[in-house]
């Protein structure tokens, strides 16, 4: 859509886009939870041009969300879940690094947002709250806005609610008010309800239920439309008056860089498949500041 505007570049990330087979390629490299997909998208953010730049994360919502608490085990108390199982354990590494891109893009001096169903307990998430606190650190208490909208505004077949977090407050402008929800009297049914043998309402999502995965094309074209408004009104953006040296930046991580609420990311995966890289280069002056062993350095 950003490409259809005609006004900017955009490089697209979806999952979808990978290759279909491993014969293809050891690993999907359009995949944020891939060695090679969260390396792709660290490149991608780091040849963003600065302030002029914007990056949208519809971040995966079917672990997060209330319908599927009592398979997760996630609620606002416990936003974690039950980490044992894979689907659980895979949303929360793909979280992590999200919220590592975001930080990554807040430091290139970039416009960001993030959207979810209105369900969904993403924000509760422990790393999702250390990053708030850290952003808020650096731009104040408007370096993180929130709105809630309908996206049954933007032409969807059902009404739905979500919410978007962007570090500009004009990601306001996606709330166009109260719903009509007489639209919506024959919509598509996306969840069955019944009371269980223990008189518990329980509900299951139906076939309808995968169609909400897409943004409707109004929906995309009003964010195209938006896009200059918030990268105009970006907040949170750290100020330097100059970019320290590689070395120096990296002479000047704390001992503790390893940090506890990034765990389930597994950096160290991501770190062990540039390490193997033919190509990588590592100069020699930094071998007094990495750590013993740090990449088999």
């Amino acid at each position: 859509m950003m490409r259809a505007a005609g006004r900017y570049r955009a490089a697209r990330f979806d999952i979808r886009d990978g290759p279909h087979s491993s014969k293809q390629c050891k690993s999907n490299y359009m995949d944020l939870n891939s060695r090679s997909g969260f390396a792709l998208a660290i490149f991608y953010i780091l040849k963003l041009a600065g302030g002029d730049a914007y990056v949208h994360f519809g971040m995966k919502c079917s672990s997060f969300s209330s319908m599927n608490a009592a398979s997760s085990g996630r609620s606002a108390c416990s936003s974690t879940g039950f980490e044992e199982h894979v689907s659980v354990a895979y949303s929360n590494q793909l979280l992590e690094r999200t919220i590592l891109l975001i930080l990554l893009a807040t430091a290139m001096d970039s416009t960001w947002s993030l959207e979810q169903p209105g369900g969904s307990v993403l924000d509760f998430y422990p790393a999702w709250r250390s990053m708030m606190m850290v952003l808020s650190d650096w731009g104040g208490p408007y370096a993180v806005s929130k709105v809630r909208f309908w996206m049954g505004h933007f032409g969807a077949k059902t009404p739905k609610r979500h919410y978007m977090y962007a570090n500009s407050v004009k990601v306001n402008l996606l709330n166009k008010g109260k719903l009509s929800f007489g639209l919506f009297k024959h919509n598509q049914k996306t969840a069955k309800y019944h009371v269980d043998a223990n008189g518990i309402r329980r509900f299951s999502g139906t076939m309808h239920l995968r169609d909400t995965e897409q943004y409707p094309v109004a929906f995309a074209k009003n964010l195209v439309q938006i896009c200059e408004n918030l990268k105009k009104h970006r907040a949170g953006c750290p100020q330097t008056s100059e970019i320290p040296s590689a070395l120096d930046t990296l002479s000047s991580l704390p001992s503790d860089y390893h940090r506890a609420e990034y765990e389930n990311a597994a950096l160290y995966e991501v770190y062990n498949y540039l390490r193997g890289s033919k190509s990588l280069a590592i100069p020699e002056e930094w071998r007094c500041i990495l750590p013993p062993g740090f990449l088999g350095f």
